[in-house]
């Protein structure tokens, strides 16, 4: 961001959560007795989701 010309840095926040992506349904973790992820293409999209927010807060500053 420039003011009077000059490059100055505009910190920002993330504030609350981010929503779940609409593509990543149901329950991802299991309980005691069932495994964490329940299937591997449950796990790849969790994996997916938490990049793409980690993403969008590093382009946010």
């Amino acid at each position: 961001m420039q003011i009077r010309g000059e490059e100055v840095l505009l910190p920002t926040s993330a504030v609350s959560a981010f929503p779940r992506p609409h593509w990543l349904q149901g329950r991802i973790l299991g309980t005691l007795n069932e495994p964490v992820y329940r299937s591997h293409n449950l796990r790849v999209a969790y994996e997916d989701a938490v990049k793409l927010c980690a993403h969008e807060q590093e382009a946010a500053g």
